[in-house]
């Protein structure tokens, strides 16, 4: 979203994004606001919604941060909010991360202008670009996933950091997690942040000791093996330091049912997912708005929780080939030994066998 404000009175346009808001006439209505510190219903309206039947925007001084913000009932209330200025809690978040970067060897900067027209809070230079995004305020998820999209599509990979007590809205749509809770009153030792929401552990599981799961196959479930995920307690500034060199990725998790969220996993837990479901994980540039058909979001029984064995980050047993049959991904259980999943179980199926052994 852009960060104008619309005066109604003047018809003036107001830059959150400058800091004197656009120019001369602009500084002048702010100025005349914190004279008096009292919006009128009205007084400011919102450039993204100024179609909206109700735009209306009030100004809130929090600290060193000029918040406007949609009034309540408007049918606009906590959608997003356009600030000026960055408060003392974001800086020292930011600052946090940005000495982590800095200790793992990585130059980074603040506030650089991306050509798509986004400014994320750090962009980091590494193997992998990530752009670094704090966010204290109540973001939808369209938004952050729009902000994602841009950045993406200017090379750089977005990676969102929450300190809200709760999981925010754009949590599990975007790549992202949730700090420990804490004021932010004074910047944290370093090594002592961490990350309690967001990154997982993919673990193998019996299809019937997975928690609230549906086998695309079984109604009851089956013996085999499914992709599960577990948590993995991370410090900020490890995370920080593993995404940049790529030994963290963000994956597309598809359940058996529902749509799929993005969840933050080791390289090696990504090639595990993508060996045991026969397909890749990435996330694409631009995701559906509604859930996918559930048959297309089945997790196909693939591999037995032993199946792949990888030492390596770079190095994962998945071959990047298909079968010419079915298009399902070959495995290599065997170094320079290839197989097809599906056909293997057709092949097991037709034999009479149900726990599909696997081949030698």
């Amino acid at each position: 979203m852009r960060d104008i404000v619309i005066h109604s009175q003047s018809g003036l346009l107001l830059d959150f994004a400058e800091e004197d808001f656009g120019g001369d006439e602009q500084a002048v209505v702010i100025a005349s606001w914190r004279e008096r510190h009292h919006t009128e219903q009205g007084e400011f309206l919102c450039h993204d919604h100024r179609n909206h039947e109700r735009p209306w925007l009030y100004l809130q001084q929090r600290g060193g941060l000029l918040v406007a913000a949609h009034w309540p009932g408007t049918g606009l209330a906590g959608s997003h909010e356009i600030t000026h200025g960055i408060s003392d809690e974001h800086k020292r978040e930011v600052e946090y991360i940005q000495r982590a970067e800095t200790a793992a060897g990585f130059e980074s900067r603040t506030e650089v202008a991306l050509p798509t027209k986004v400014r994320p809070d750090l962009l980091v230079y590494g193997p992998h670009q990530i752009g670094v995004e704090v966010q204290r305020s109540q973001l939808t998820a369209t938004a952050a996933k729009a902000r994602t999209t841009k950045a993406r599509q200017a090379g750089v990979e977005s990676l969102w950091f929450s300190d809200n007590r709760r999981d925010p809205p754009w949590l599990w749509q975007v790549p992202g997690v949730r700090m420990m809770d804490l004021p932010w009153d004074e910047l944290p030792p370093s090594g002592f942040v961490k990350v309690v929401s967001g990154v997982r552990s993919i673990v193998p599981e019996r299809c019937r000791s997975i928690r609230n799961s549906t086998c695309p196959e079984h109604r009851y479930g089956c013996n085999r093996w499914h992709p599960d995920h577990g948590p993995y307690p991370v410090l900020v500034d490890d995370l920080a330091a593993a995404v940049p060199q790529g030994f963290v990725v963000p994956i597309l998790w598809r359940p058996f049912g529902g749509r799929g969220r993005i969840i933050l996993v080791r390289a090696l837990d990504k090639a595990r997912y993508e060996a045991m479901t026969g397909r890749p994980a990435d996330i694409p540039l631009r995701q559906r708005e509604r859930p996918e058909p559930q048959q297309a979001e089945r997790i196909l029984c693939a591999a037995d929780a032993g199946g792949i064995v990888a030492q390596k980050v770079d190095a994962p047993a998945i071959s990047p080939t298909r079968c010419a049959k079915d298009n399902t991904f070959l495995l290599q259980l065997v170094p320079g030994k290839l197989y097809c999943p599906t056909c293997h179980r057709r092949e097991m199926n037709a034999r009479g066998l149900s726990n599909y052994p696997i081949p030698v």
